[in-house]
């Protein structure tokens, strides 16, 4: 008895196309919607703000996450809200600007009026303020604006 393999050969092929042409840095960018009203973690990964948001609750950034905010937005942290954005050295969380091309002012920045944010190892670009303390029990260390 002999076996018609063609379509098992015709399988392998497309499933090693599709796995050579996959580019891990084409994965789709998630989007956050206007707030955050309930502890939240946002594992490493590139994200997209395109409007305002508001923080009203602990929101857990991993290392290796990058946020693309749309033109005049920004993100507030209220006095009950707190973003514990903690890097390393060789994986640093950056905030940055999501126009193709950035520009400085092209968004708001962070105003943390929150309690006891945490930016350590932070690339925060492009921003017309960059971070906002005003009223914030933050710590800032190795970030750069």
């Amino acid at each position: 008895m002999r076996r018609d393999y063609s379509i098992y050969l015709l399988a392998c092929v497309a499933l090693l196309i599709g796995l050579v042409s996959c580019d891990p840095n084409n994965i789709p960018e998630e989007s956050f919607g206007t707030s955050i009203t309930e502890d939240t973690t946002t594992v490493a990964g590139t994200y997209t703000i395109s409007g305002n948001l508001t923080v009203d609750a602990v929101w857990t950034i991993e290392p290796g996450t990058i946020i693309n905010i749309a033109p005049d937005c920004g993100i507030d942290v209220s006095s009950t809200g707190r973003i514990l954005a903690v890097g390393t050295s060789d994986s640093t969380i950056t905030f940055r600007s999501g126009n193709t091309v950035p520009a400085k002012g092209d968004w708001y920045g962070i105003d943390d009026d929150g309690n006891g944010s945490q930016y350590e190892y932070c690339v925060i670009s492009h921003a017309d303020t960059g971070l906002d303390l005003g009223a914030s029990a933050a710590s800032v260390k190795h970030t750069t604006f």
